[in-house]
């Protein structure tokens, strides 16, 4: 009887586990998905962590970085930004066009313009 128990309760908590995987896997990409890019530009010199978790790929954690690293050392270009631990090239490249170092904590961001370029006369 032992056994057969001990089986049971195996199947079941494996089970178990492997629905506790998928509800909260579902959930997770599906919050991932939900997030979009913020529409203004964060300035990386001034924003809170709370202001940088908008940006794609930035938690709390990697945002608490930013902001211990830029209280050490001020942010001189974007590209510091690979200095903070937990970020890399890859995802650099995804956040420069939702960062600037100019201006206050977030400047519209005109739909075809980089933050990083000001607008051309005549639209060029």
């Amino acid at each position: 009887m032992i056994s057969k128990y001990t089986s049971t309760t195996r199947r079941f908590a494996t089970a178990m586990l492997f629905a506790t995987a998928l509800c909260f896997g579902s959930s997770a990409e599906t919050l991932a998905a939900k997030k979009q890019a913020p529409t203004t530009a964060i300035n990386l010199g001034t924003a809170s962590a709370q202001e940088l978790t908008q940006l794609p790929g930035i938690g709390k954690a990697k945002a608490e970085a930013i902001v211990a690293y830029r209280t050490k050392q001020p942010f001189q270009s974007l590209d510091e930004l690979e200095q903070v631990p937990g970020i890399g090239s890859k995802l650099l490249e995804q956040l420069k066009p939702h960062l600037t170092l100019q201006g206050g904590s977030a400047n519209a961001l005109p739909s075809g313009n980089s933050p990083l370029k000001p607008p051309t006369a005549g639209g060029r």
